[in-house]
């Protein structure tokens, strides 16, 4: 088989090259990247505000307010097909809402509505203890000391703990959702039931990955 090439390939080739010339990557940064810079900049202002290095929360809320531009973006611009399109902005906007979870108490209000109670947070009460009771002699007997307390009654208190228990177990749940989401689905298992079906049912092998597909996978979302 013979491969054959047009005069226009040469011409795009060639301007191929002619963009990695130093005049036209200084145009690129002038014209492009530096707005683009300002841009990125505007589109991510809350969440560079309020970074810390510190703290892993800040990090994921920068992925988070990624992935909902990238949604916006494939849902107003995309020239994918519709099917597999849609699926991933589906993905996108659920991995959304579980990031937004984790920058507030999202997932207290969530053990709230599912357990139907309120955790109550009570006027904290402090009351002197004897320190001859304590039993440590590091502490300055000469020093007064103080117990906290919560302030709620012992039926409140079993309400907070099933809360804070619910809460945790919703939490752990969407981590777990949310880095499946991010990984995606195993490809090699498409490949082997493209595999048997291209055998069995040719048709049916070529319409697989409509079926298949999910729209999990961070490294898929693009346009």
């Amino acid at each position: 088989m013979k491969t054959l090439f047009a005069n226009t390939f040469f011409d795009s080739l060639q301007n191929v090259f002619n963009k990695e010339r130093w005049y036209n990557r200084l145009w690129d940064t002038i014209w492009y990247d530096i707005p683009r810079f300002f841009s990125n900049i505007w589109s991510f202002r809350k969440e560079l505000y309020n970074f810390y290095s510190w703290e892993s929360m800040y990090s994921l809320a920068m992925l988070r307010r990624g992935t909902e531009l990238g949604a916006d973006y494939l849902e107003k611009y995309g020239m994918e097909v519709e099917e597999s399109r849609m699926k991933k902005i589906r993905m996108m906007r659920r991995a959304v809402e579980i990031m937004k979870l984790n920058e507030g108490d999202g997932f207290l209000e969530l053990a709230e509505a599912d357990l139907d109670y309120e955790y109550r947070i009570g006027a904290f009460e402090f009351k002197k203890v004897d320190n001859g009771e304590l039993g440590d002699p590091a502490i300055d007997d000469g020093e007064d000391l103080y117990e906290m307390f919560s302030g709620l009654d012992e039926k409140t208190e079993e309400i907070n703990s099933l809360i804070s228990k619910r809460s945790d177990e919703l939490e752990t749940a969407a981590w777990k959702e949310l880095f499946e989401i991010l990984h995606g689905q195993d490809h090699e298992e498409f490949k082997l039931l493209q595999k048997k079906h291209k055998d069995e049912d040719p048709e049916k092998a070529w319409n697989l990955w409509d079926v298949w597909y999910n729209g999990a996978g961070m490294k898929n979302w693009w346009d």
